[in-house]
């Protein structure tokens, strides 16, 4: 069955800790390590810090907006879907020396692994978008959610997207968001497209508006 582009399939708040290069050789889980490192704070979940935001996922392609009508507030992001390398929802894992306390290695695993069951930090939603510009081919943003439904919620209706082309556009947000300054990763090519989507259990949508 045909898609409809710019049809919203989810909408979460989040909250956005930033962004960073993941390293080009890695992929899935892997690529995700390192940009996940430097933006959440493994030591002190506590204290992290990010901008107050909504995630939509629509047919077409992923829009971040920020929380507020304040004037020094960036520009919403928008993603194209055929630009999504991975997507992903995650845990903290911290492993300790068992004599001394301290953190000797830190992972991130997929949110339905066993380990994360027993991690206490908050679910984390990441994507990894393509840019056909820049010096930087690969860039990871990484969100902090409320509970781990609305993280797989976010998954599943990235996946369903970039799995249905017919619902893909030509890199353009849709209209009601395009009237206002959005800043549009540029479209590549489907054939440079070469990572693909976790895919994750289905649960229950709490905390995400399926649309």
């Amino acid at each position: 069955m045909a898609e409809v582009p710019h049809r919203k399939l989810a909408k979460c708040h989040v909250l956005f800790l930033g962004d960073s290069t993941p390293e080009e050789t890695k992929s899935g889980l892997k690529a995700l390590q390192q940009p996940l490192m430097k933006c959440y704070p493994v030591d002190n979940p506590t204290q992290v810090e990010g901008i107050d935001s909504w995630i939509t996922i629509f047919t077409s392609g992923i829009l971040l907006q920020y929380v507020g009508n304040s004037s020094k507030q960036p520009p919403p992001i928008w993603f194209p879907i055929q630009n999504l390398y991975v997507a992903a929802a995650t845990k903290c894992i911290n492993y300790l020396d068992g004599h001394t306390g301290r953190r000797i290695d830190t992972e991130f695993v997929d949110i339905n692994h066993s380990s994360a069951e027993h991690s206490s930090h908050p679910p984390l939603f990441s994507i990894i978008v393509r840019k056909s510009y820049g010096t930087r081919v690969l860039r990871c943003y990484t969100f902090l959610v409320r509970d781990e439904r609305p993280a797989v919620a976010m998954v599943d209706a990235a996946k369903h997207a970039f799995t249905n082309e017919s619902g893909w556009s030509d890199g353009h947000p849709p209209q009601e968001v395009s009237k206002t300054t959005v800043l549009v990763l540029m479209t590549l090519a489907h054939s440079h497209i070469t990572g693909g989507l976790l895919r994750l259990d289905e649960g229950t949508k709490k905390n995400c508006r399926r649309l």
